[in-house]
């Protein structure tokens, strides 16, 4: 019994000890942390700032984000159209990492870039639109042209292209095939107008019945059908001959490619 007693006595003195120790201790670790130097890390050493500074940094700091952002980064969000490249290196083909595209294991989808406003673009093709057109017809000819333009960089990234290069290639295409059919067009006039004539004078006979409406509708119908009928030939001409020049180009091209206009 007398050696319990001894053995609980020694606890309540270690007891106290401890309890005393760790009071005295505690006030001087909290002192040194308080006053510790901070842990190094990427904002170690910047002034503090006010509410208002930080938000102002904090959206500077974002806007800068953004503008050093490659377009390229959205190229292949297809819920929304995507501006045209900024400034970047283009890389050299190399012919060794090009093959026939998989037509079951395709790259992503590309995004369609968006027009300028006020401008018809089929690929690197762009001209002005006069204010007195339209916006519709010229809306759906640019979406058919990025469309067109989006799916055959899809097909040359399965091909094996860099995406900047890919990019190149489908807009100097598509430009190079509406010069093309223009030029066919052109060089046509002289014999389509010929067709032009008659279409209309075949038209004109047609719409007789329900003249003077069948002359106002039908003529000039009958004259598109007759020009188209020959110049369409020479236009298929032209813009495959465009096709061709502008994928030779696109894929010789190493030309950096020049920042967008602010």
């Amino acid at each position: 019994m007398q050696g319990n007693r001894d053995t609980a006595a020694c606890r309540k003195l270690a007891a106290r000890a401890a309890v005393v120790a760790i009071a005295g201790v505690a006030p001087v670790l909290a002192h040194s942390v308080a006053t510790a130097a901070p842990i190094d890390s990427a904002g170690a050493g910047a002034p503090a700032l006010t509410s208002g500074e930080e938000s102002t940094s904090a959206q500077d700091g974002v806007q800068s984000a953004v503008r050093g952002l490659d377009t390229r980064a959205a190229r292949n969000d297809t819920t929304r159209k995507r501006q045209e490249p900024s400034a970047f290196e283009l890389v050299h083909v190399d012919p060794t990492q090009l093959r026939v595209p998989d037509i079951f294991a395709m790259a992503p989808a590309v995004a369609p870039i968006e027009a300028p406003h006020g401008r018809v673009r089929i690929g690197s093709l762009q001209t002005d639109v006069p204010e007195w057109l339209p916006s519709e017809p010229i809306d759906q000819i640019n979406d058919a042209a990025a469309g067109a333009e989006a799916g055959l960089a899809q097909v040359l990234d399965s091909a094996g292209f860099d995406p900047a290069r890919s990019d190149r290639i489908a807009a100097d295409v598509l430009g190079s095939a509406a010069m093309g059919a223009a030029i066919g067009s052109t060089v046509a006039s002289p014999i389509a107008s010929v067709g032009a004539v008659i279409g209309a004078a075949s038209g004109f006979v047609a719409g007789t019945p329900f003249a003077p409406a069948g002359w106002l509708v039908v003529t000039p119908i009958g004259a598109g059908i007759g020009y188209g009928m020959i110049a369409a030939p020479f236009m298929l001409v032209g813009a495959a001959a465009g096709a061709v020049v502008g994928a030779v180009t696109g894929y010789v091209d190493n030309s950096p490619v020049a920042p967008r206009a602010e």
